[in-house]
């Protein structure tokens, strides 16, 4: 039963650390340090989060190119629709307590030695 209660708390911990971004994902790491599973994710959000900021901030800027502004203003519009899928999708597996990778910013957890 407690196993249980534990496996449930990460579970919920590690969703949180994706639906809630970076507040959630250090607070998450705040509460249960000790805990792989929700550090696998909560790692993962943070890094995430950090690209997405990153491409979104790139696509604000290409969007004020006279002409093709346009095309990067979709472009972002996408990404940004494309962040909260990702968020979603990402926070569910982790509830369902399953440890997946999220393609790109996995790597870059593990090249950062975040992981």
């Amino acid at each position: 039963m407690e196993s249980e209660k534990r496996e449930f708390e990460s579970r919920v911990y590690a969703f949180l650390a994706w639906i809630m971004s970076v507040l959630g994902a250090v607070l998450a790491i705040l509460i249960k340090k000790e805990d792989g599973f929700v550090k696998f994710h909560a790692v993962q959000s943070v890094v995430f989060f950090l690209l997405s900021v990153t491409v979104f901030a790139m696509f604000e800027v290409l969007s004020e190119i006279p002409y093709i502004g346009l095309l990067f203003e979709l472009c972002e519009s996408l990404w940004g629709l494309l962040t909260i899928l990702v968020m979603i999708i990402a926070g569910l597996k982790a509830y369902q307590g399953e440890k997946i990778r999220v393609p790109v910013v996995y790597g870059i957890a593990v090249s950062l030695g975040l992981l």
